[in-house]
Parts: C-alpha cells; structure tokens; sequence
C-alpha cells in the first residue's frame, strides 16, 4: 500500500514541478490614441443590388500605445440606405509601448451611419510582422476629417 501512495506523490510533485516552470501568461495592458488619414485612393468603384463597392488604400499616422506610420487596404460597401460596412488589412510600421519596434498587421471591421464609423481592428499573425504583440482595438472614425481614436487591450507574447 505505502507503494502506490509514494508513487502517487512523486507523480504529483512532478506536476506542481512543471506547471510552476511555466511561463505565465502575458497580462492585458490597457491601450489607447489616435490615428489621423493623410491620404486615400480609391483604387475600384462598382455596384451590386443597389450598393456602392469602394476599394482602395488609406494612408496614415497613429500615435499613442501604436506609434508610426500606417497603411491601410480596404473594401467598402455604401448601402442605399446611406449605412456603411467595410473589411480591410492594416500595416503599421512603428512600436507597440514595451513589445518594440517593427511591422505590425491588423484585421479590421467597421460600420458606419453619416459621417462616424466604428469597428475593431485586431493583430493577425503573418509572415511579415516583426512585433510579438497581440492587440484588440475597437474604434471611432470621424470621416470628415480622417480623425480616429482606439482604446483597447494588448499584451507582449
């Protein structure tokens, strides 16, 4: 009997051994800032059962917890009604506040009615970026004047 409790032990010793050798999991930091567009073409205009369909690329600055330079390519849908949704793909070329220096890409989706769009946009794992940040941002757009402000949560991996 003494066997079978001995190994047991030694089994459970060595479980609290490796889950305490574990990295922990990054924390959420909270983020926040501003972009601002400086430049947009539409790169293709079309219609389909009474929508407009935008394509094109939007360029930019962000400044806050994201610093740089962006480059944003989009697809948006214009509904008769006057309401918005768009898809796109987002590179920054900056920081990430304490996970450095690099190439960032994000996914985003919006939705809009007049002259405010808001969404989120998220880091996606690619080939191509060189910053281990995970974020989740949504934001607010005043299309006007190409004004945006995020707020959101990132970590370091």
């Amino acid at each position: 009997m003494r066997r079978p409790i001995k190994t047991l032990l030694t089994v459970l010793a060595t479980a609290a051994a490796v889950v305490a050798a574990q990295p922990a999991a990054a924390a959420d930091l909270q983020a926040s800032g501003t972009a601002q567009a400086t430049s947009l073409v539409f790169t293709d205009v079309g219609s389909a059962d009474g929508n407009t369909i935008l394509e094109g690329i939007q360029e930019g600055f962000i400044a806050g917890t994201l610093t740089g330079t962006w480059v944003e390519h989009f697809r948006l849908v214009v509904h008769p009604s006057g309401a918005t949704n768009f898809h796109s793909f987002l590179t920054v070329v900056g920081t990430a506040d304490g996970c450095g220096a690099g190439t960032i890409r994000f996914v985003v989706d919006g939705q809009g009615q007049g002259p405010v769009t808001e969404g989120r946009f998220r880091t996606i794992d690619q080939s191509d970026t060189t910053v281990d940040v995970h974020a989740v941002l949504d934001f607010v757009a005043f299309v006007p004047t190409g004004t945006i402000t995020y707020t959101g949560t990132y970590n370091c991996r």
